[in-house]
């Protein structure tokens, strides 16, 4: 069978051209997953990051560039670069890498190439312990230092800890959360998911051991949701309270209803008063709610889903089952379970 040269040329044609969009297809993605990066390319410079970072934040930031550490040459290289930031006086670490594509979950792929991340906007919160410092002495209550923190002395080893004597500082407590919200103001960093949890435990009169508290409550604060949302109390709740303060005042009274109810069973049972296990399901805000936090553990929380944002459903609060006396029942709804990856 002769075919004409015309339809010889016009076939060779079409070939190419459909290879040619093949490749370009796969080039694209390539490029979509590892911004063109492979393993010998170099991760973001000093200056390529103070850029991004300054330019990140919808408050003015000025840094000053400190110095760098190799962590990891090439193949896949990993910088860490030292900061201050020279308006609020504190120093941070930003991490840079070249990374390939993660096919670690089951039908999705997570780009790679060059990023970062940088710890400075703990930092900067961490720079406003003194404040809260200062306005919980004014309230005649226990705010966390600095060097309890760094000795993992706080609510599972690292959160925000008020510490409570008297169930009559409950009223000062959620006070206190609130002017906390306004120091951090944490919706200044807008949609980069930062936030704080403040637990507020109770430590008995007299007691210097840290780790012999009792948890009363977690309270959160979310840069992508405003403070009651934050919280799981819904609009009915806040269109009938007194006082900004009121529904977290009741969420505190719940966690000492309930605190004091486990202390009492467990006193029956012969355990005598200790911290809250993580079998204490009945405990607003208990270990139950969250995972453990600790230090940045290096790149493994970095590689997974980090922006990811969600709640959980609402638990059920059945008295019955968890054998409770009815009049020791919260007042209001246990705290919604918040995903361990926030």
């Amino acid at each position: 069978m002769n075919v004409p040269k015309d339809a010889q040329l016009a076939i060779a044609i079409g070939f190419a051209a459909f290879f040619l969009f093949v490749g370009l297809g796969v080039y694209g993605i390539y490029y979509f997953f590892t911004g063109g990066c492979d393993e010998n390319s170099e991760p973001y410079s000093a200056y390529e990051v103070r850029e991004k970072i300054e330019a990140e934040y919808d408050f003015p930031v000025e840094l000053e560039y400190l110095g760098e550490t190799v962590t990891q040459e090439k193949p896949w290289k990993r910088v860490d670069y030292a900061f201050r930031d020279k308006e609020r006086d504190f120093t941070f670490t930003a991490h840079a890498k070249v990374a390939p594509i993660n096919a670690s979950i089951p039908f999705i792929l997570l780009p790679g190439g060059r990023s970062y991340y940088t710890d400075y906007p703990e930092r900067c919160l961490d720079r406003l312990n003194d404040k809260v410092q200062e306005c919980a002495k004014k309230r005649g209550l226990r705010f966390i230092t600095p060097e309890e923190k760094a000795a993992h002395l706080g609510y599972q080893g690292g959160v925000d800890t008020v510490f409570l004597t008297d169930e009559k500082q409950l009223a000062d407590a959620a006070e206190l959360f609130l002017e906390i919200a306004q120091i951090y103001d944490v919706a200044r960093f807008g949609e980069h998911s930062v936030g704080r949890s403040i637990a507020f435990c109770y430590l008995p009169p007299g007691e210097t051991d840290l780790k012999k508290t009792q948890l009363v409550c977690v309270l959160y604060l979310r840069s992508k949701r405003d403070i009651y949302d934050a919280n799981g109390i819904s609009e009915y709740i806040i269109s009938n309270s007194k006082s900004e303060a009121e529904p977290f005042l009741l969420r505190l009274k719940g966690g000492w209803q309930d605190k004091t109810w486990r202390a009492k069973k467990k006193a029956a049972d012969g355990i005598g008063m200790s911290q809250s296990s993580p079998g204490d399901s009945g405990a607003l805000g208990s270990p139950d709610d969250r995972a453990a936090q600790g230090d940045w553990d290096g790149w493994n929380r970095w590689d997974d889903w980090d922006a990811w944002d969600a709640w959980g459903d609402w638990g059920s609060w059945d008295d019955e089952g968890s054998g409770r006396p009815g009049f020791l029942a919260p007042p209001v709804p246990p705290s919604r379970q918040e995903p361990s990856w926030i």
